[in-house]
């Protein structure tokens, strides 16, 4: 009679290991068959109970295995010789075996578990990546066949665009189906898990393997999970599950292309626009108030690192916005420090901001923060005058932005257009968080055939409209005040040409960019009612 006595306790050890990780009864069923496989099927039943205390009620296997468990014997033929054991050839069925195949599923703990979502999907790659050098999946994740020729194969995680649903499908089908099949086989409409019968050196043998590998990384997939991602990816359960004599097996390589599929990893796309941002962020877009200027470059800068890349000029652009600001003992600190840097004395973007922020804390403190600067007097000084000649001359100019300027230029003041502007490249670019297009219609007889500007070229038409009617509507309510046509048209360009005129100055005597020189000066429009 059949008791625990007679089980050995290495068998035990490693059939309670087993069980730790929750399999269906089929598995452990096998399990116990490959051990025993002299014993008759009652006492395989029998050794069951005893292990379980619970009575299997299915079909008691024969010694060949379904999917995890090679019978024992086979072992000794198929030995590997490698420096890493998870790169040969594992039997969860034997000692050493059993014991790569739990570590290798192990889950993660729950502070480590991964949400599932595009932020996440650097994180969730690199867990993968590690895993898949670590526990030998390399054949199914880097070199995922996409055609009938077995040379062409994309790596899953590099290039998970150029990976379809079918190409998974037909992995699966080659690990999973019949024995035999390759990439041109027809996709079966219900997913049959084949039974093996393994021999030293034939195919079916390396099927096995093959599937061990892919139980493996469907089990420590899962374990990545929390719950309510692990609820959602069962909604596409039918793509990467198949239906075998003992059990549901998972397709671990389907259930990866799922979850690179929700994760989105395609984070190339705006990261240039991030380190632009970076690039041009300047003191007066936050009202010179540092603590927020930094917090929005820390913001930019992680959201760069999130998406699995890197910025090296972070510290640059640190440096070059905080030079922006106009306080004078602040430049003085920031320009000495960055002097000191670019000498070769090691510094790191959280001290910096740590000490931008600090200083500009403790002006704020002492009120000196807004105490007027040197520089910024000599501007004002240089506006002041420059609006007392436009009076007393009655000088007058037009503002050439998007509509089409006078043809016979004159020698009077111009607006000062951006060189880049001037120049076709694609056809729709984005500066200063603005985006510009690429508009042929713009001309002005050398000086450009063409410019970047905020509509788009279908649009032209329709805005220069908009405008046209926009400016009648303004000198008609003029007119209707008192005033005449032609003095009101002088009193626009006067104003246009001061609005020209302070924007070269901006540009010349400060570190603006040509949109931010624009915007203060819009900003200022609106606060001085005897300028409009």
């Amino acid at each position: 009679m059949l008791t625990r006595r007679n089980i050995p306790q290495d068998i035990n050890n490693r059939f309670n290991a087993l069980r730790a990780t929750n399999p269906p009864e089929a598995h452990l069923i096998q399990f116990i068959r490959n051990e025993f496989p002299t014993e008759a099927s009652p006492e395989i039943n029998q050794i069951f109970q005893i292990l379980t205390g619970e009575i299997f009620q299915g079909r008691v296997p024969r010694v060949t295995p379904n999917f995890n468990f090679q019978n024992p014997n086979m072992a000794a033929a198929n030995i590997s010789y490698v420096t890493n054991p998870y790169l040969g050839n594992i039997n969860p069925g034997d000692t050493n075996g059993s014991k790569l195949y739990l570590k290798a599923t192990e889950e993660l703990s729950k502070d480590n578990k991964i949400d599932i979502k595009v932020e996440n999907a650097h994180k969730f790659i690199d867990q993968v990546r590690s895993d898949a050098n670590k526990f030998g999946w390399g054949p199914l994740v880097f070199n995922v066949q996409t055609g009938s020729n077995p040379n062409t194969f994309v790596n899953l995680l590099e290039n998970h665009e150029d990976v379809k649903l079918e190409h998974m499908l037909h992995q699966a089908n080659i690990i999973w189906g019949t024995v035999g099949n390759d990439f041109n086989t027809a996709l079966p409409v219900v997913k049959t898990v084949v039974d093996l019968n393994p021999a030293p050196g034939n195919n079916e043998l390396a099927l096995f393997y093959k599937r061990v590998k892919s139980g493996m990384i469907a089990e420590r997939i899962k374990g990545y999970l929390n719950l309510s991602d692990w609820e959602n990816l069962q909604n596409d359960s039918g793509d990467f599950t198949w239906n075998g004599t003992y059990g549901v097996e998972s397709d671990g390589p389907t259930m990866l292309w799922h979850l690179l599929r929700r994760c989105n990893p395609s984070t190339r796309v705006g990261v240039s626009g991030l380190k632009t941002m970076l690039r041009d962020t300047r003191s007066p877009q936050f009202k010179h108030d540092v603590v927020k200027m930094t917090d929005f470059m820390q913001k930019q800068y992680k959201k760069i690192l999130e998406k699995g890349f890197k910025h090296d000029d972070y510290l640059l652009d640190l440096y070059n916005s905080l030079q922006s600001v106009p306080n004078e003992a602040f430049q003085k600190w920031i320009t000495d420090d960055k002097q000191s840097w670019e000498l070769g004395d090691p510094k790191n973007p959280s001290e910096l901001i740590s000490n931008a922020v600090t200083l500009y804390n403790n002006a704020v403190h002492n009120k000196t923060w807004n105490k007027p600067d040197p520089k910024d007097a000599k501007l004002i000084a240089l506006t002041t005058q420059l609006e007392k000649w436009i009076k007393s001359s009655g000088n007058q100019t037009a503002l050439a932005t998007d509509g089409k300027p006078s043809a016979k230029p004159t020698s009077k003041p111009r607006n000062v257009i951006d060189d880049w502007r001037k120049k076709k490249g694609t056809a729709k670019v984005t500066k200063d968080g603005q985006t510009w297009y690429w508009c042929p219609k713009h001309k002005v007889d050398g000086e450009y055939d063409g410019l970047y500007v905020t509509h788009s070229p279908e649009n032209h038409d329709k805005v220069m409209a908009q405008r046209k009617e926009n400016y009648q509507k303004r000198r008609g309510n003029k007119d209707k005040s008192g005033g005449t046509t032609n003095q009101n048209s002088g009193g626009n360009k006067q104003r246009l040409g001061l609005a020209n005129s302070l924007k070269a100055c901006l540009l010349t005597h400060s570190t603006l960019t040509s949109a931010q020189a624009e915007a203060l000066i819009k900003e200022a429009e609106s606060k001085a009612p005897d300028f409009q």
